[in-house]
């Protein structure tokens, strides 16, 4: 997680720049001690191959932002400190890749305190 970014391995990927979080800062969380307070919960279900299913990207502007509702049910008490996200993005019908801390402890999430 760097942003905004820039060139990788020789690709230009500033375009990406515009989804980079605002207020995230990037954390190892396996590396960290934390209380899960509540369990995680889906925000954005995205197919790329389909860019009518972008819900906070308007292919004719800038406009990269959205909101909605999310229910979020506490199990666990304590005080909230942060909201951690990471992604699942599935591949093909047999291939995940996933930046959860419980499944990948060396990749960084985006968490917002």
């Amino acid at each position: 997680l760097r942003c905004p970014m820039g060139s990788v391995s020789g690709f230009d990927l500033s375009t990406f720049s515009r989804f980079c979080p605002a207020g995230a800062e990037p954390a190892f969380l396996a590396q960290m001690t934390y209380t899960l307070l509540a369990p995680p919960v889906q925000v954005l279900d995205l197919a790329l191959n389909d860019p009518s299913t972008h819900p906070c990207v308007d292919a004719t502007s800038d406009a990269t932002t959205s909101s909605a509702a999310q229910t979020v049910i506490a199990t666990a008490g304590g005080v909230c400190n942060a909201v951690a996200f990471w992604y699942e993005a599935e591949l093909d019908d047999e291939m995940t890749l996933s930046t959860d801390p419980s499944i990948s402890p060396a990749t960084r999430q985006a968490v917002f305190m």
